[in-house]
């Protein structure tokens, strides 16, 4: 362990609200560093390829337990507040000295910034409107939001971002914005899987995530029950830590329905091998936030294109200018039910074949070793 720390360059990735097993955009960094560096985690649940991981759930004092609590409503306000919280990973760090540190969305930008000057910010999403839909986000926790970037931002070296769209919106909101570079969140290949065939009186939608109130759910199960026999939607959704009674109102809201399914998640290794055997894949959201109307390109589109399960976006999206430019996908005028339901119905299993093969074909352009893992490890070298 020493030996190594004294020959390769320390990464210390810090992503305090997420596990490191799942979260899709810290597992693709791991993926593309791990082996080629010391890597050194802060988080939840240890990944096997970091190096050294500080789990920040773990050796709780009772003062942390209560910050935690109250850390939940005002972490924005108060940013002191959370490094004192972090107190002890803070000092850590100062002790470790990484030479780079890359950091998680806003929290952890907040709590790291100022540790080094070689920081790397993975923004995901475009932040200041993640949530602006809501008002009482908006004037609280958006504008504390939008108040620390400025902060963050003046000690980014590089910052990362899911698509194009959502560069173009930071361009668009502020002055001075670091460095930007367009990490798409596509899968690791996926070559041995093959296009499954359509049944026409058996077309199978799926749709999997985080079953979030904000997402507009019940949407697509009111798809499935106006299309019927000859159509079934299977869901693999998380429940949300905010509010995990919204996974029970949907089971309840599709029990009425004998085409809905709800299965349990699986790993995020085994998403695309799990959802292959689908044939369009909902990725459409009726949501009143600005970043999930028109900047996102979540994990699932690019899954779906991995899983060859034709992906079903609204023309409104980011994602609806990939799949024109790439000739794939189903493109709804909008995300309300009606116009999801004349979009499928317009589709018959042929068709939906067809893209499924387009989608193989393009297999290889759209894959985590081309797109993702050589484009990190570029950027750690700048930064280094």
């Amino acid at each position: 362990m020493i030996n190594e720390k004294m020959t390769k360059k320390i990464v210390c990735i810090i992503g305090i609200e997420f596990d490191f097993t799942r979260e899709p955009r810290i597992l693709q960094e791991i993926y593309a560093l791990r082996g080629q560096y010391h890597l050194i985690g802060v988080g939840k649940s240890p990944h096997p390829d970091v190096d050294e991981f500080i789990d920040i759930t773990k050796n709780k004092k009772l003062l942390d337990v209560f910050l935690d609590k109250i850390l939940r409503y005002i972490k924005y306000y108060f940013p002191f507040l959370l490094r004192f919280r972090y107190r002890r990973v803070l000092k850590h760090i100062d002790k470790i000295k990484p030479d780079c540190i890359s950091v998680h969305h806003i929290e952890s930008a907040i709590l790291a910034y100022g540790k080094s000057n070689k920081m790397i910010f993975n923004s995901h999403e475009f932040i200041p409107k993640q949530n602006d839909g809501n008002l009482l986000w908006k004037l609280s926790k958006g504008w504390m939001i939008n108040r620390n970037l400025p902060k963050v931002f003046k000690h980014t070296f590089i910052m990362y971002v899911e698509g194009d769209a959502v560069k173009e919106a930071y361009l668009n909101y502020f002055r001075n914005v670091p460095k930007m570079v367009v990490i798409p969140n596509a899968t690791k290949a996926w070559p041995d899987l093959i296009p499954v065939p359509v049944m026409q009186k058996d077309i199978k939608i799926v749709h999997h995530g985080l079953a979030s109130i904000g997402r507009g759910l019940e949407t697509f199960i009111d798809v499935a029950s106006i299309l019927g026999s000859g159509y079934s939607l299977h869901l693999y959704l998380m429940k949300s830590d905010i509010f995990p009674e919204y996974y029970n109102r949907l089971k309840k809201y599709s029990s009425r329905f004998s085409n809905v399914y709800f299965y349990d998640v699986v790993p995020y290794d085994n998403i695309v091998p799990t959802i292959n055997r689908f044939d369009i894949g909902l990725c459409l959201f009726k949501s009143g936030n600005y970043h999930t109307q028109f900047t996102t390109v979540p994990n699932k589109f690019w899954e779906y294109i991995s899983a060859r399960v034709v992906p079903l976006v609204s023309k409104e999206s980011a994602m609806s200018r990939i799949c024109e430019s790439n000739q794939f996908g189903i493109v709804s005028e909008k995300p309300e039910v009606q116009e999801i339901v004349k979009t499928i119905l317009d589709l018959n299993a042929a068709d939906i074949f067809k893209q499924k093969k387009r989608l193989n074909d393009l297999h290889d352009q759209f894959i985590a070793e081309k797109c993702i893992y050589p484009i990190i490890l570029n950027c750690v070298k700048q930064v280094l």
